[in-house]
């Protein structure tokens, strides 16, 4: 246990380190993207106690590190009710960060998620109710950087549409 939170935290800690000056320097850049890539792999992916601290990690930075974070992010492996808390509490964060909320959205395959877990009716009709509430908080304010968030929603409510 101690390494596994050791290991995150020289995850962060490497991530953090990411600046203008190491990423125009080829080697410190290198270094930095391979440490966080292979702590990130055995540390943070596929664990579902440090799902939420990742995602709140990439709103909080203002997607700075997200290249770095969001590959790592895996919802799948989250129990339902923070899988749908972690969906819902995205589109907010859509009109500040329209590139990285599309990166987090896109790492939900809700077709696949609904197939392996199966939720509860209710459960369903929960992320149906937030992928709604998603599209009509963003469409009156649809400007084209937020068009790929957009497309994403809808691409994820066809397959909760027939499955409900």
């Amino acid at each position: 246990m101690l390494v596994l939170i050791s290991g995150r935290k020289l995850f962060y800690h490497i991530v953090q380190l990411t600046s203008d000056e190491t990423n125009f320097y080829p080697p410190a850049k290198q270094l930095i993207t391979s440490c966080a890539e292979v702590l990130g792999q055995e540390f943070i992916c596929g664990h579902a106690d440090c799902q939420e601290s990742l995602v709140a990690q990439v709103l909080e930075w203002d997607g700075h590190f997200g290249g770095l974070l969001v590959p790592h992010f895996t919802p799948a492996v989250t129990p339902v009710h923070t899988y749908l808390t972690l969906y819902s509490s995205l589109s907010p964060h859509a009109l500040v960060s329209p590139d990285h909320t599309f990166m987090l959205l896109s790492k939900f395959d809700i077709e696949r998620w609904l197939v392996d877990v199966k939720p509860s009716c209710s459960d369903q009709t929960q992320l149906v109710n937030t992928i709604g509430a998603a599209l009509s908080s963003l469409l009156p304010q649809a400007e084209s950087s937020l068009a790929v968030v957009l497309e994403v929603i809808v691409i994820i409510l066809l397959p909760v549409s027939i499955l409900c």
